[in-house]
């Protein structure tokens, strides 16, 4: 995407130079039986598409960027941004479909925070509440962290290394309100994992209607108005 390619150390530049000069282009390239030498970041992000939609993504539609075609429009900066690999549908046990935006690094460093706050951004403006950054080397404890606690709740984003893009799993979301409050709880679980947040009582309405297309005041699941697994779909 274009907002992140630019960052990307130079790896992707650096392919293109080589072409132009007349060097060879198998070096930092792959053969595709069809399209002759491909770079090699083009051909990592063929691979995370393809073992997202033999995995966990296998009941949704996977689209893969094919030469720069794949884009959103972003919300506030008015221009087509870049998307790698999206993800659209209901899959992993999610409470409905979604679209999730899939950021490929194809970097010989860990990613670190800078990386994950430009995705961040990238997410808000194209107003997609998901998001994966998939590394080929790794990410610092700090990126982590960072991807972790974004600062706002609209926004869910992961990080996880190609070897094991096979076996993630999203971040499964409840949101819990009591009557009479102007606040809610927003808890994430995965894999005995869990994060909770305060959000405004606004936030949590933009929330719940993002996860379950309806809107929080018309399920209220108890006395208390407590909000969780018997208001899913």
């Amino acid at each position: 995407m274009t907002s992140t390619r630019s960052h990307d150390n130079g790896l992707r530049r650096s392919t293109c130079r080589s072409r132009i000069m007349g060097t060879s282009q198998r070096s930092g390239t792959r053969h595709h039986p069809l399209m002759g030498h491909v770079p090699e970041w083009r051909h990592y992000e063929r691979q995370i598409y393809e073992r997202l939609k033999r995995g966990v993504a296998a009941d949704a539609t996977v689209t893969f960027d094919k030469g720069g075609r794949l884009k959103r429009v972003g919300k506030y900066s008015k221009t087509p941004r870049q998307v790698d690999v999206l993800v659209r549908g209901k899959f992993a046990g999610l409470p409905r479909e979604l679209d999730l935006i899939v950021d490929c690094k194809h970097w010989s460093k860990l990613v670190d925070v800078p990386e994950v706050d430009s995705f961040i951004g990238f997410l808000l403006d194209v107003h997609v509440g998901n998001g994966l950054l998939v590394t080929s080397k790794g990410f610092t404890p700090a990126a982590q962290r960072r991807a972790e606690n974004q600062g706002t709740p609209v926004v869910t984003v992961d990080v996880v290394k190609f070897d094991r893009l096979a076996v993630w799993r999203p971040w499964q979301p409840t949101i819990a309100w009591t009557i009479g409050t102007d606040t809610a709880t927003f808890t994430k679980t995965r894999d005995g994992e869990t994060i909770t947040e305060t959000v405004p009582l606004g936030v949590a309405r933009d929330l719940y209607r993002e996860m379950y297309g309806r809107e929080l005041d018309d399920c209220l699941g108890s006395a208390d108005g407590r909000l969780g697994s018997q208001c899913d779909d």
